[in-house]
């Protein structure tokens, strides 16, 4: 999926490797990568939860804007039952 992504859209913004190990102590290298395209971001992650567990995921500007509100809005519940 990388090479496929990386070829269609170029260099991601970010990317990062981190070690993983499974259950039987052999470990693998993972990676996350970002590209930020016409208000669109596309994040590539190859080991998520699991070292086989991966997903790409596919936001938009409006997308994100919605989420940060959301959160806002749980925070300030959160403050005021206290």
């Amino acid at each position: 999926m990388f090479s496929l992504l990386r070829k269609k859209y170029g260099k991601p913004k970010t990317y990062n490797t981190r070690i993983v190990q499974n259950r039987m102590n052999a470990k693998f290298q993972a990676f996350s990568a970002l590209w930020k395209i016409k208000g669109c971001e596309l994040f590539l992650g190859n080991s998520i939860s699991e070292v086989d567990d991966g997903y790409l995921l596919i936001t938009t500007e409006k997308w994100r804007k919605h989420e940060k509100e959301e959160q806002r809005k749980k925070e300030k519940q959160a403050l005021d039952k206290l």
